[in-house]
Order: structure tokens, then C-alpha cells, then sequence
């Protein structure tokens, strides 16, 4: 494949229909098609780095990551019951609650009890909305450290309410960069009140 053929293939798509498109393909060029039918849970990497970050222990982690399964739409936090945890993981009932009151301790999730009529209990819901907030920060974060140049161009608004921009300032770029910069500066001002 020629550089210019290899640099299209890899290039972004433009609509969020095509980007679907071309991560499903990629994922069943990986895995293979038979292994995706049964489905499949996408985990931001920046995830990983956060529980290290949290130190999340091991069982935590193996319980996040299976609350992650159950997690399919923005919004509709899971609900597995513990049991179901306990049985997927091989642990027991006690295990999964520990794991379970840990996270929240750590803050990566909302633990929301629900009743039912007459006083039943039903599965708890994990809320994972502090964990998703939280994530992007980190993220934000981790490319500033390891490629503040990216990080400019992706999230310059971000990065300045986030408090990062006298460190990108020191950085040297290119002076295209630093008109776009001054240009974000200048919205983030008026989009965030700053002084």
C-alpha cells in the first residue's frame, strides 16, 4: 500500500455514521465477526490509566469493567444484581459488595437503591456519570503530559478552563498554533466568563 493509500485508509471520517462504520470494521478485523456477534463493550484506554491513578484495587477493576457490560445506552445506568456479579466473576455475594462500596468510595460510581412496591428491594442502579465526568479530565490531562501539541488542537477551550494553558504557553509552537490559540483564548473568555 502506498503512503498516500495507507494515510486515507486511516484517515478520520467526517460523520459520526462513518466513524461508527469504521470502528465495527476495525474491531471485526481484529477479533472476527464471530467473536463480536455475541457483542462487545468499548473501553476509552484513558479508563485504565484512571484506576491505576485511584488505586482501584484488582477485584474493583474486574467489577467495573463487568458493570461496563451492562452499560448500553448515555444515561441507562446498569443494574446487574450482585449475584449475577459474583457469578460472572467467580467470586461471592460479599466480595462484590466490598468491591462495589470501594468504587463509589473512590468516586467512580453512584451506587442508587430502588424499591419496589411493598417494601422489595430491587437491583441497585451504579450510576457511572462520575466516573465518565472525572475520565475526561483525566484524559485531557494525560495529552497535555504526553503530547501537548495535540492536546492544543484538540481541546483548547478545555484545556483553559482545566487551568493548563501557562504550561502550553511555555511550549514552543508553531506560530499558526499560537493564532489559533490566541483565537480559543479569546472564545473561552466570553464562553466561560473568565477574567
Amino acid at each position: 500500500m502506498t503512503d498516500t493509500a495507507n494515510n486515507m485508509a486511516h484517515a478520520q471520517p467526517e460523520t459520526a455514521e462513518a466513524q461508527h462504520a469504521q470502528t465495527i470494521g476495525t474491531l471485526t478485523e481484529k477479533w472476527g465477526w464471530e467473536a463480536l456477534s455475541t457483542g462487545f463493550t468499548a473501553i476509552p484506554n484513558a479508563l485504565f490509566y484512571y484506576l491505576k491513578r485511584r488505586r482501584a484495587t484488582p477485584m474493583e477493576r474486574l467489577v467495573l469493567l463487568h458493570l461496563l457490560r451492562y452499560w448500553w445506552r448515555p444515561g441507562e445506568w446498569p443494574y446487574p444484581s450482585k449475584r449475577a456479579l459474583a457469578e460472572e466473576i467467580g467470586c461471592g455475594e460479599k466480595t462484590v459488595r466490598r468491591a462495589l462500596a470501594g468504587l463509589e468510595k473512590h468516586g467512580l460510581i453512584e451506587i442508587i437503591e430502588r424499591r419496589r412496591e411493598y417494601d422489595r428491594n430491587e437491583t441497585n442502579l451504579y450510576s457511572l456519570a462520575p466516573l465518565v465526568a472525572n475520565l475526561g479530565h483525566l484524559a485531557v490531562a494525560q495529552m497535555v503530559e504526553q503530547n501537548p501539541e495535540r492536546a492544543l488542537i484538540l481541546f483548547p477551550e478545555n484545556l483553559i478552563v482545566q487551568g493548563y494553558q501557562d504550561k502550553l504557553r511555555r511550549q514552543q509552537f508553531p506560530e499558526e498554533w499560537q493564532r489559533e490559540w490566541d483565537a480559543s483564548w479569546d472564545r473561552a473568555i466570553e464562553m466561560y466568563g473568565l477574567p
